[in-house]
């Protein structure tokens, strides 16, 4: 059953560098790697409410995975917003670069979309199967095959597994990696492809149009929550409380009113991370003026922090939950992974 879910992850982001103003409030510049949809999209909207208070926030889209994170390290970007913290920690390790998380802010799934096959079902003896060609979109595309029956992969092999780690592929199934950003351009030659989720909306896919979408119950929604990158000896900053007061606003619920319009609707929203997971206030405002989208939450059930727990009413047509994010476990995962 395909699942559209929306992760919220609220917590302190952005790491400023502060500028001395002319009287007033004090200015502030930062400039922020970003791909294109939707994470440069989410930057605009906190652009413009960061302006209210004296911050420029400058926004570079980028189409690949790779330069946002040596512009960061190099200092040519203040931060970055891309990735997500799995992806974050193989960098880091593969690249000897020392960037950090700042904020848990979205969760992306990944989805199965069809190409020259209209269905998994119908997917012939031989057929192509198109995945992102770095180890962690790599690994978690074929996690996600797996999921759906298609192949079964070795024990053990955590995270990040290869093509080289599948142990059983009745079908005989051609794995063709290719780099992410060429996945939807390349969907018509192949079979199926499995695509990173905002490569997907850049593209114009629905995710309530593929034919599999990963499931955000568990590991998935901590693993592969999308994150905002600094270097590290850049996390603290004074300018943090009014990007913590922009998630509070009007403007945030709008936007998630538009990606869900965007998915084709939602089916969950999940709150995680710092503020996420442990400010009801905050949960119960962003829900706000939401029943239009059959968004609906507990208040009793919501008076909760830090506990994984399903805060929607009981006719809210949309769940709600809040999933406590445990970055220790995915460090300590990414970590066993490379030690192999």
């Amino acid at each position: 059953m395909k699942k559209n879910v929306f992760a919220l992850a609220l917590c302190a982001v952005l790491s400023l560098s502060l500028l001395s103003a002319c009287g007033g409030k004090k200015s502030a510049t930062i400039k922020v790697g970003a791909s294109p949809t939707p994470h440069a999209q989410i930057l605009e909207v906190a652009k413009e409410i960061l302006a209210k208070d004296n911050i420029t926030l400058e926004i570079v889209s980028y189409d690949d995975y790779v330069l946002p994170n040596t512009n960061v390290e190099d200092g040519q970007l203040d931060a970055n917003y891309f990735q997500h913290i799995t992806y974050l920690n193989n960098f880091n390790a593969n690249n000897d670069t020392h960037l950090v998380s700042v904020a848990d802010l979205h969760y992306e799934p990944f989805g199965i979309y069809a190409g020259k096959t209209a269905s998994l079902d119908a997917l012939p003896d031989g057929a192509i199967i198109a995945i992102p060609d770095d180890p962690t979109n790599g690994g978690r595309a074929l996690l996600l095959l797996q999921e759906q029956g298609l192949i079964t992969l070795k024990d053990g092999v955590g995270l990040e597994p290869t093509v080289e780690d599948i142990a059983d592929n009745p079908q005989n199934f051609e794995i063709k990696q290719l780099t992410a950003n060429l996945l939807t351009t390349t969907l018509q030659d192949v079979d199926v492809a499995v695509i990173n989720g905002n490569y997907a909306i850049g593209a114009g896919l629905k995710a309530s149009e593929a034919l599999a979408i990963e499931s955000a119950d568990g590991i998935a929604g901590t693993a592969y929550v999308n994150v905002l990158a600094v270097k590290e000896g850049r996390e603290k900053d004074e300018a943090i409380q009014a990007l913590i007061n922009a998630l509070k606003s009007d403007e945030v619920k709008k936007f998630i009113g538009a990606y869900a319009t965007a998915m084709g609707g939602v089916d969950a929203i999940v709150f995680t991370a710092g503020i996420g997971e442990n400010s009801c206030d905050l949960r119960a405002k962003i829900c706000e003026g939401m029943e239009y989208m059959g968004v609906k939450m507990d208040t009793e059930k919501n008076n909760v922090r830090g506990k994984e727990v399903d805060v929607s009413a009981p006719d809210s047509k949309v769940k709600i939950f809040v999933i406590p994010t445990n970055e220790e476990l995915m460090i300590a995962m990414d970590t066993a992974a490379l030690c192999k």
